[in-house]
């Protein structure tokens, strides 16, 4: 369909130069008339494809048991998918609350003095620098962080 436009509009950009020796009253009406017939185009696109969804619609849910279908979809929404999202999305806090508390997941990190800019605990640092720096250039770090 979108092709269809496209060399429409290139057609018409063609006539428009072959024109263009007329006059430009003649120019704008070409125009107007290509404008009003893409419109007319689009529109009746869109009606085609809402009367198919309709039609599709009414084909799975016929009018005389629309209501009830729906209201059984709501009933099973409301009482089963509703609760079980609210549970998980509980869960799912709660173990993002935990897994930060328990496991060191909210440890602010450091860039290690002197060691080419690997990342280090800041708390194991602060509570012993000067063992931090004794250890630096030793032999194997025992320095636990």
């Amino acid at each position: 369909m979108e092709k269809m436009m496209i060399r429409r509009l290139m057609v018409e950009k063609l006539i428009i130069r072959q024109v263009v020796g007329g006059e430009e009253g003649d120019v704008k009406e070409k125009v107007k008339d290509f404008i009003q017939q893409t419109l007319t185009l689009i529109l009746h696109f869109l009606r085609s494809t809402v009367d198919f969804f309709t039609k599709k619609l009414d084909e799975l849910l016929p009018s005389e048991t629309r209501d009830e279908t729906f209201k059984h979809w709501l009933h099973v929404g409301l009482t089963i998918v509703l609760p079980i999202f609210v549970i998980l999305l509980f869960l799912y806090c709660c173990c993002k609350c935990c897994c930060m508390c328990c496991f060191g997941g909210s440890r602010k990190m450091m860039k290690a003095p002197g060691r080419n800019g690997t990342l280090m605990p800041r708390n194991s640092f602060e509570a012993n620098p000067r063992g931090y720096f004794r250890n630096l250039r030793g032999k194997d770090s025992d320095f636990v962080f």
